[in-house]
């Protein structure tokens, strides 16, 4: 069931008129939304930002200080410390449009499946935008990006983007990573079937072929064998 608005403030909820929040300059009250799911009424005011933006936001978001501008006080701030146009700049972008930008070609994959950016990256914390929190965690934990081949990957897929959970990783590496990736078992280590293909230069569809067919240990990669009651089945 979809929320409710209703126009008219309640009695009991705190004016907010004329407060700062940040760049917010509070102008009046808009509305308030109940969700059946949720305990709380979700109040939103209309809002001027130092830049002369106005928007309607969340009150709990100003209050709790993980909405403080339009978004321009995270670009002055990336500008200052040269930060804007940098490779980690651009992936912030497209992990935050592909999670919630339901526009995105590739939405149904991301936000459309449940994957989210974390609140500290999504929102940021006291003094500290999204997306500095995200690019001084990328640099701290994985370092800047290896080459232009690289992008970003989340090492389990149906996780999150958070700081834990990502790795810079070419496409290949991306394409063995996928949720559709067949994985198997080779000299007591799990691996991507592709990876042992390429390891022992052998076709993907003859190794998948084996594997399927109950094909383990040393004969999985053996060149030239002959599968029961069929004819070579390598090159």
């Amino acid at each position: 069931m979809a929320a409710r608005q209703f126009t008219e403030r309640h009695p009991q909820t705190q004016d907010l008129t004329g407060h700062r929040y940040g760049r917010w300059l509070v102008l009046g009250y808009s509305h308030w939304e109940w969700k059946p799911s949720g305990r709380n009424a979700s109040n939103f005011w209309k809002c001027r930002c130092d830049c002369g933006v106005e928007r309607v936001v969340l009150g709990s978001n100003m209050r709790h200080g993980t909405s403080s501008s339009c978004g321009c006080w995270n670009h002055d701030q990336l500008t200052k410390s040269g930060l804007s146009g940098t490779a980690e700049y651009h992936t912030y972008n497209g992990i935050m449009s592909r999670c919630y930008n339901e526009k995105h070609h590739a939405y149904h994959l991301y936000g459309g499946s449940g994957i989210s950016v974390c609140p500290q990256w999504r929102h940021g914390i006291p003094g500290k935008s999204g997306i500095q929190c995200f690019i001084d965690d990328i640099r701290e934990n994985i370092g800047p990006r290896p080459s232009k081949a690289h992008t970003l990957d989340r090492i389990d897929n149906s996780g999150n983007y958070e700081p834990t959970n990502v790795r810079w990783a070419t496409a290949k590496e991306q394409a063995n990573n996928r949720r559709s990736t067949t994985f198997v078992e080779f000299d007591g280590q799990t691996m991507p079937l592709q990876v042992l293909a390429d390891k022992f230069s052998i076709c993907k569809q003859t190794l998948r072929e084996r594997w399927k067919n109950g094909v383990r240990g040393a004969a999985l990669v053996q060149k030239d064998r002959l599968l029961p009651g069929r004819g070579r089945d390598g090159p």
